[in-house]
């Protein structure tokens, strides 16, 4: 069983938004990886089905695609990775981080890659954060990890935010392909 902690507010250093508390419910490496491959089965679904084709095309109103935002969840888990083991992500300036600027800069590096690369790149890191989770000491979820661009948050937080930041995405494929489905009815 984890400790005795649980999941508190969030404050985003990002600039953009406060986080709303995620959990009441203590973190424990099984509520962790039932988490992260519920995300994963949920967001397979959404995509099931649809070719490259259709993976290509813009799927918000700012010119993502929807492999874009699946390459995007893939970085985001090796960036949330790297800060629950102690590591800032890429190597990057926390004190001239600027969220929408590096999510910019890594869509422009990830353009050239399929649709098939992008999801193989997605399962890698996956698997790659499941293998931390699974050997990871339940005793330091409680730890404080400090970020200059996301604040002080509990090392276990690093570890369940990844699969909480695909959902949202995910959530935004679903109404992408919601649309798509009805513009084929009309």
């Amino acid at each position: 069983m984890g400790g005795p902690w649980v999941m508190r507010p969030l404050r985003s250093r990002c600039g953009r938004r406060e986080w709303k508390r995620v959990s009441e419910k203590p973190i424990t490496r099984e509520r962790l990886l039932r988490i992260l491959d519920g995300q994963a089965a949920k967001t397979a679904a959404v995509i099931d089905g649809l070719d490259e084709a259709t993976l290509v095309q813009p799927a918000r109103d700012d010119g993502w695609a929807a492999r874009e935002i699946l390459a995007h969840m893939a970085w985001a888990y090796e960036g949330f990775l790297s800060v629950g083991e102690g590591r800032v992500p890429g190597g990057l300036d926390p004190s001239t981080f600027n969220l929408d600027a590096f999510n910019e800069e890594r869509r422009q590096q990830v353009a050239h890659l399929s649709v098939a690369e992008v999801l193989e790149w997605l399962q890698s890191a996956r698997r790659r954060i499941r293998e931390c989770i699974e050997q990871s000491d339940e005793a330091r979820y409680g730890e404080v990890v400090h970020t200059p661009w996301m604040g002080d948050h509990l090392r276990g937080q690093f570890l369940v935010f990844p699969a909480l930041h695909e959902g949202g995405h995910r959530a935004e494929l679903e109404r992408w392909r919601a649309g798509l489905e009805a513009s084929a009815h009309e």
